[in-house]
């Protein structure tokens, strides 16, 4: 109907939906996109998303890839058999190697009042609970 989005189909379901414009529409659109939205008094706007720079993508990934790189060089320091098994109620101090059941050996980098500490694992740093 005169150019507007009249329907959709839903990604989630895949059935077909009336369109409905979101305030999260203008962080998918491609970048450098011009859109004319109406406000719920009927004034119209027009939004420009503006690009975005490929470095952000790729530094996250090269991150993850220094923490990975880390925690080797760490665990190749340790011996896995004095791993302390990772529990909420046990103490750990800085340094200690902590088995954990769904993430893996890690080892405790910061510990922080009242009760958590930081822990290094294969797949990134992770904010676990503890007894200080």
């Amino acid at each position: 109907m005169n150019g507007e989005v009249v329907k959709v189909q839903c990604m989630v379901c895949g059935s077909t939906h009336k369109y409905k414009p979101t305030t999260r529409q203008a962080k998918t659109d491609s970048p450098g996109t011009v859109r004319r939205t109406k406000t719920a008094s009927g004034v119209s706007t027009t939004r420009v998303s503006t690009p975005r720079s490929p470095a952000k993508a790729t530094s996250s990934s090269g991150k993850a890839a220094r923490g990975r790189r880390d925690w080797e060089e760490q665990m190749a320091k340790r011996d896995v058999s004095t791993a302390k098994p990772y529990s909420m109620g046990a103490c750990f101090a800085e340094g200690d190697l902590v088995d954990h059941s769904k993430f893996g050996f890690g080892i405790v980098t910061k510990t922080t009042r009242p009760d958590k500490m930081d822990i290094l694992f294969e797949e990134g740093p992770k904010v676990l609970r503890c007894t200080l």
